[in-house]
């Protein structure tokens, strides 16, 4: 295969012009599942949930359907998890007052059949202003891991932590930094150390934390060399026994939209290489590894499309 291929998963829609915030996750025979939120626009009353999948025996996408439709209500922050092959969760956020993500209620369905239908809606905290982002984790003692924000001002990064599967889950000490950060992508080291990384509100600085205690506490934030524009990264822990980065390597924009490589379990970083680099937004990475060790990098396709970047890891080396 070619280092790098590039698809549209999603774009060109008159009834969902404005594409966002893409989730994905790997399922059992090789198939990926995606979903993002999409509407008129952001805020808007009409943004529905859609889901697709792509076929390694079509190497292509299918047609997207709608999962999550709240008539009136924006929705929005999909995050797809498969616990296992018999439970696919879907969380997402419910804005219950108009242009305030403050006020929204994280929720999730599940799939008992990967993907092809869901189940009921449910609340998963009454408390408002949490939403998802980045994907869950299971650790290695078998605890799963949903990172998650508190979109009320000053934003903070916390974890729920469930022992039992997703039944039950405690939530961490929050993480705050002076101005603020938030959608923390977080990586179990091999050590037992979680690694998070953060946005930063306003712009500035990836914030870095780590954690002893699988997610209960984490030490204070510390800054990376690397830049955020106020934008969503994205991180994985590869088979090769390193840490790729998903952001946009700049100060002030969306764009370039870069992959960084730390081989120091994320005391330093190298930029890679650059996926997109033209005028406009490529933003909202989400990075996963299959089981075949291709990286699949889906991100927003300046909020016209989904784009989706199948990896070889041999691309980060040169």
């Amino acid at each position: 295969m070619s280092l790098w291929t590039k698809r549209i998963v999603f774009g060109d829609s008159l009834s969902y012009p404005s594409p966002h915030a893409a989730t994905v996750c790997a399922l059992p025979g090789g198939d990926l599942m995606a979903a993002w939120y999409a509407g008129s626009h952001e805020f808007a009353s009409d943004v529905v949930i859609l889901g697709a999948f792509f076929r390694q025996s079509t190497a292509a996408w299918t047609d997207p359907t709608v999962l999550v439709e709240t008539e009136g209500y924006t929705v929005g922050n999909p995050v797809l998890f498969l616990a296992n092959p018999d439970d696919l969760r879907l969380f997402y956020s419910v804005m219950y007052r108009p242009l305030d993500w403050g006020a929204c209620k994280l929720k999730y369905r599940v799939s008992n059949d990967l993907g092809v239908t869901f189940g009921p809606r449910h609340v998963l905290r009454d408390e408002t202003g949490l939403m998802p982002r980045n994907k869950p984790c299971t650790l290695s003692n078998g605890d799963l891991l949903l990172p998650l924000y508190d979109d009320r001002s000053p934003r903070a990064s916390v974890c729920l932590i469930s022992g039992d599967g997703g039944h039950t889950w405690e939530t961490s000490l929050p993480i705050r930094s002076a101005p603020g950060n938030e959608q923390p992508t977080i990586v179990e080291l091999p050590a037992g150390d979680l690694l998070c990384l953060m946005r930063t509100e306003g712009g500035g600085p990836i914030w870095r934390s780590r954690s002893t205690n699988r997610g209960r506490s984490w030490s204070p934030p510390r800054p990376l060399s690397l830049p955020n524009p106020d934008a969503g990264i994205d991180m994985v822990w590869t088979r090769r026994d390193r840490l790729v980065l998903a952001f946009n390597n700049s100060a002030h924009l969306r764009s370039p939209l870069s992959l960084a490589v730390s081989d120091d379990h994320g005391e330093t970083w190298r930029v890679a290489l650059d996926i997109e680099t033209g005028p406009g937004e490529y933003s909202y990475p989400a990075l996963i590894q299959g089981r075949d060790g291709v990286l699949h990098l889906l991100y927003t396709n300046r909020r016209f499309a989904i784009a989706h970047v199948t990896l070889d890891e041999a691309a980060l080396d040169g």
